[in-house]
């Protein structure tokens, strides 16, 4: 007898020796072991029914969470199930589960006086913080990192002179990305003024010790609550992506997704084509001549 708890042990050591991340199989355990005790965590794999799926995941679709949510647990479930599927050999009807569709919201898309804005927002009495800080978001918003890389960025790792530094994303994957000059500034700022030693780790938190995802997330929001518009590391990479297609746009007339996709480090190009559909909706509402207002210009609307 293999237990469904001893199935998802085994799932979860078998995801760690692929390497996959902490946060990943932190995931993992938040979205499927709810599942495992809706079926109860010692009823034998072997005696799954797909009706026993349906009727968590129809439960799910009764709770008061997004779509967002739903199709996060859905997928996670279906990817334990599948794995359970090719290790022990039973069929589960995993290809009957689908994951919902959830609506693409686009990006927002900050103003250069937003952009100021936000810089003028980050403000902490220890100066060597708020540049510290401010090299974050410079970062994210002028280079595409995400929140774990900027954390993760060693000092070695960035090289002045030629304005790029490495980072290691996902599946520790490594990648050469470009460094603004306010990027840099801000960076040597804070190393100038930090009054402890960095070696390894660029980003130090209060006590010394390299910071962490979630310190960031707290000052993010912060001065999310400062400011009269959504604001998150997730939002400044987005920006930093859309943002890359309309210079290249405006400069060249022409943008090379495959660039884009390698600094960001998407593994498919798919993912990185949506900032270029986005791109090309801000520049076509922006280049728009209303023929409403040519056919009205001489009649209702003021002169000038």
């Amino acid at each position: 007898m293999i237990t469904i708890k001893d199935a998802f042990d085994s799932f979860i050591l078998a995801k760690r020796i692929a390497g996959l991340s902490e946060k990943s199989l932190v995931c993992y355990s938040s979205f499927v072991r709810p599942f495992l005790d809706f079926l109860g965590s010692s009823t034998d794999i072997f005696n799954i029914r797909f009706e026993y799926i349906q009727k968590y995941l129809l439960s799910l679709r009764a709770r008061p969470i997004s779509k967002a949510t739903l199709a996060t647990y859905t997928r996670h479930i279906k990817v334990f199930l599948n794995w359970m599927q090719d290790e022990y050999s039973i069929s589960l009807s995993t290809g009957k589960i689908n994951v919902p569709k959830t609506p693409k919201k686009n990006v927002y898309i900050y103003s250069d006086e937003e952009i100021k804005l936000i810089f003028e927002s980050v403000s902490v009495s220890e100066k060597w913080i708020s540049y510290r800080n401010c090299a974050l978001i410079a970062l994210m918003l002028d280079s595409g990192l995400r929140q774990n890389e900027a954390c993760t960025l060693q000092k070695k790792w960035v090289d002045n002179r030629r304005q790029i530094a490495t980072v290691h994303g996902k599946g520790d994957k490594e990648r050469t990305v470009p460094l603004g000059k306010l990027s840099i500034y801000y960076m040597n700022q804070y190393i100038r003024l930090c009054p402890f030693s960095i070696t390894e780790n660029l980003f130090l938190n209060r006590n010394g010790h390299p910071l962490t995802c979630n310190t960031v997330k707290l000052f993010m929001q912060k001065i999310s609550r400062k400011l009269p518009f959504d604001f998150s590391s997730h939002r400044l990479r987005h920006n930093f992506a859309t943002n890359y297609c309309l210079d290249q746009y405006r400069a060249k007339g022409t943008v090379d997704v495959y660039k884009l996709q390698i600094l960001l480090g998407h593994t498919d190009v798919k993912t990185t084509m949506r900032y270029l559909h986005l791109a090309n909706e801000i520049l076509a509402s922006q280049e728009n001549i209303s023929h409403l207002d040519t056919v009205f210009a001489q009649t209702i609307l003021p002169a000038g």
